[in-house]
C-alpha cells in the first residue's frame, strides 16, 4: 500500500517524481525483508491471548506508570499454535492486589515482584502466596503485577500502598526477581515508559526522580512498540535486548537495599529475603551477579539453584511452555516449600558464590 501511495505521487509529481519512485522502492525492499524472516520463522510457535488486563483497561499514575485494577475480576486464556496453555481467572481486591484468602491473623507475610510471583498462568490455589499462607495459617500479600519490577516495588512502600493495605505485622517480606528486573528498573522495558524513575546521588543515595517520559513521549513509545510488535523482522532479527553493566547492577542492589531499608523502618521484626529465579541461559551468569552484589551490600539473596530440584535436568517440569517461562504449579510449590523453611528457621543452605569487592558483566 504504501508503495502504490508513493508510486500515484510520483504519476502526479514532476519536480519530485524520482524521490517517489526510491519512497516506493523503499517499501518494496520492507517487505521482502519481513517476508525472509517470516520465511525463517516458520515452525515458530504463535501466542494468542483472550481476556485479561491488556493496556487499554490501565490507568497511567504519577508514581507506577500503568497502576493495578482494583476489585475485578479477569478470565484469560492463553493458546500457543492452537492450543490451550492455560485458561485462569484473576481476581484484584480492592488495594490493587491479587486476592488471596487469610489463613490467619498472626503473622503476615509480604511478596513483590512481577509476574512469576503474581502467578500468571495459574491459578490462585497454585500460587506461592497461596501456598504459604496456608501452610503457615498466616495472611499473605502480593504486591507484585505482570511487567513490574523492584522500582514499583519500592514505590508502593515509599507512596504508603504497602502500609495501608497491610493489616497483620509481617514477620518476612519476600522480593522475588530475575535478570530482565535490571533492564525494567533502567527504563528499557517497552510496555513501561511512564514507570517510576530512580537515579543514584553522587552520594550513592537512590531518589525517586519522576516517570520515566513525558506523557508525548511515552505515548508515542507505547504505540510505537504496539506496531514493531507486529513485525517478525523486527521481533526475531533486530530487536535486541541492552547489554547490562557493571555499573547496572550495582544501582539494581542498591535500589533493592533502598526497598529493604524503608521495609525495616516499617515493620522492624520482620525478614527481608531477595529470590533470584535463574533460568540458566547458556553463556549468561547475570543471575549469580546479581546475588554477588545483593549479598556483597548486605541483603539475604537466593538463588533458584538452590531450590528447584530438577531444574537442569527437566526443565518443562518448571514453566509453561518452552517458550513461556512463567512458572508451573509444581515449580510454585517448590518455592513455596523453601519459603516456608525460611519463614520457620529450617531453610536448606544456600550456596553463594564467592563474592569479590567488585562485580562485573558479562
Amino acid at each position: 500500500m504504501g508503495a502504490l501511495a508513493c508510486l500515484v505521487m510520483a504519476l502526479g509529481s514532476k519536480k519530485r517524481r524520482l524521490w517517489w519512485v526510491y519512497f516506493a522502492w523503499s517499501f518494496v525492499l520492507l517487505v521482502g525483508i519481513e517476508f525472509v524472516y517470516w520465511k525463517k520463522a516458520e515452525g515458530n510457535p504463535v501466542a494468542q491471548y483472550e481476556g485479561g488486563f491488556s493496556l487499554d483497561d490501565l490507568e497511567v499514575g504519577p508514581n507506577f506508570g500503568f497502576v493495578r485494577v482494583k476489585e475485578e475480576k479477569r478470565r484469560v486464556r492463553k493458546w500457543i499454535d492452537g492450543k490451550l496453555l492455560y485458561d485462569v481467572e484473576y481476581e484484584i481486591d480492592s488495594d490493587g492486589l491479587r486476592k488471596t484468602p487469610s489463613f490467619g491473623d498472626n503473622a503476615s507475610i509480604l511478596f513483590f515482584g512481577g509476574s512469576l510471583i503474581f502467578g500468571e498462568g495459574v491459578s490462585i490455589e497454585n500460587t506461592v502466596p497461596y501456598q504459604v499462607g496456608k501452610r503457615l495459617e498466616a495472611s499473605t500479600y502480593i504486591f507484585a503485577y505482570p511487567g513490574y519490577g523492584p522500582h514499583q516495588s519500592l514505590r508502593a512502600v515509599e507512596c504508603g500502598i504497602v502500609e495501608e493495605a497491610v493489616r497483620t505485622e509481617p514477620n518476612l517480606i519476600v522480593l522475588y526477581t530475575f535478570p530482565d528486573h535490571i533492564r525494567r528498573i533502567l527504563g528499557k522495558a517497552p510496555w513501561d515508559p511512564f514507570g517510576p524513575k530512580y537515579v543514584q546521588q553522587p552520594s550513592g543515595e537512590i531518589v525517586f526522580e519522576g516517570p520515566f517520559n513525558s506523557r508525548f513521549s511515552g505515548e508515542l513509545q507505547v504505540y510505537a512498540n504496539e506496531f514493531l510488535r507486529r513485525s517478525i523482522a523486527w521481533q526475531t532479527g533486530f530487536q535486541s535486548n541492552p547489554a547490562i553493566t557493571a555499573s547496572d547492577i550495582e544501582f539494581y542492589a542498591r535500589l533493592v537495599s533502598k526497598m529493604a531499608s524503608e521495609l525495616r523502618l516499617l515493620y522492624p521484626k520482620a525478614e527481608f529475603h531477595v529470590i533470584v529465579f535463574d533460568p540458566l541461559e547458556p553463556g549468561n551468569n547475570l543471575a549469580r551477579k546479581m546475588i554477588e552484589a545483593l549479598t556483597y551490600i548486605g541483603i539475604e539473596a537466593h538463588s533458584t539453584r538452590s531450590i528447584f530440584s530438577r531444574y537442569e535436568e527437566d526443565r518443562d517440569r518448571y514453566r509453561l511452555h518452552r517458550f513461556d517461562d512463567h512458572h508451573t504449579a509444581y515449580a510454585n510449590s517448590e518455592l513455596a516449600d523453601y519459603i516456608v523453611g525460611l519463614a520457620t528457621g529450617i531453610a536448606a543452605d544456600v550456596t553463594t558464590p564467592s563474592l569479590n569487592s567488585s562485580v562485573s558483566a558479562e
